[in-house]
């Protein structure tokens, strides 16, 4: 994803972070990824992006009427296609983990881009929210967390085949063709199998399972409050990822927010849904678009705001 005209490889750091370390000064893969950035500056521009991030959506719905976005797609192609950008970003995250992280395994490694994935997904936001707005009992919350763990299968085996592939597979082009291969084909067989666990396991634990929701729009503080709280799980996953590619990224901070939102895009899987749904919704082209669109804003949100605080905590000029 960085810059072709940058002629680096796609997470070596930039090369003025190379000529500017001594001896006597050590890399940031020996003193950790945070060590080179002011931590109150990161922490009030986390708090300030998870905000702002999630208002952008919630704004959309409760303001101006968004839908959810809840028609069904009736086929594998949107999945298939979402799945292979997504794919395509961790391959560049589990190079980046490999440079950054080099001393950890090959097993660490595809752990790490594992729970990166699941935090950008907002697998535990999903399972909680989804169990709060129910008020069920504790049955429910057991069974909606082994649902969530399904849906994690396709993340499961795309950070497992791309930390593989970019230990093993030498030529870039086949570690990206590869990539994006293993996307298509998690979208189109992967994805299938982890809804049908999902609906055995609400099967089998229907007697766990209420049917009425309480949270109804608009919505008051005994939702909004849990729902900004949680949306901490992708912020910080947000966060990690940036930390990880910062020196990947091309130098003018204009090109690097830009390439950072793009791949927040594409790891939320965002970055083709809303052109997507609005082919294969069967509804309106306009609603279609404004009821994806409010969560690809909010993912683009989030990778803007997101760069440009580390890009202010690490208070070096580019």
């Amino acid at each position: 994803m960085a810059s072709p005209s940058m002629r680096k490889p796609a997470c070596a750091p930039d090369t003025g972070d190379l000529t500017s370390m001594s001896k006597s000064q050590p890399s940031i893969i020996r003193t950790g990824l945070f060590s080179s950035v002011d931590k109150i500056r990161l922490t009030i521009g986390f708090v300030i992006t998870a905000v702002l991030s999630l208002s952008v959506h919630d704004i959309l719905m409760r303001v101006f009427n968004a839908p959810y976005p809840s028609e069904p797609i009736n086929s594998v192609v949107p999945g298939a296609l979402n799945h292979a950008a997504l794919a395509v970003g961790a391959m560049w995250l589990a190079q980046c983990i490999k440079g950054r992280l080099s001393g950890s395994s090959a097993t660490k490694r595809a752990g790490i881009l594992f729970l990166l994935l699941c935090g950008m997904s907002e697998m535990l936001r999903d399972w909680f929210m989804n169990a709060w707005c129910f008020g069920s009992p504790a049955g429910h919350w057991i069974s909606m967390a082994l649902t969530e763990v399904a849906k994690t299968l396709p993340y499961m085996v795309i950070a497992t085949g791309t930390t593989i592939m970019s230990e093993r597979v030498r030529h870039a082009s086949l570690r990206w063709l590869g990539a994006a291969a293993l996307g298509l084909a998690a979208g189109v067989a992967l994805v299938p199998l982890s809804a049908w666990m999902q609906d055995e396991i609400m099967a089998a634990l229907a007697p766990w399972t209420p049917t009425d929701m309480w949270c109804h729009m608009p919505y008051g503080p005994k939702v909004l409050i849990p729902a900004y709280a949680t949306f901490v799980e992708p912020a910080l996953a947000s966060l990690f990822c940036v930390a990880l590619v910062w020196p990947a990224l091309p130098q003018r901070t204009s090109r690097r927010v830009l390439t950072f939102m793009l791949l927040v895009l594409a790891l939320k899987m965002q970055l083709l849904m809303p052109f997507l749904y609005v082919i294969y919704a069967s509804i309106p082209p306009l609603t279609a678009l404004a009821s994806m669109g409010q969560f690809a804003l909010e993912a683009a949100a989030l990778g803007i705001l997101m760069a440009l605080t580390w890009r202010h905590a690490s208070g070096k000029p580019r």
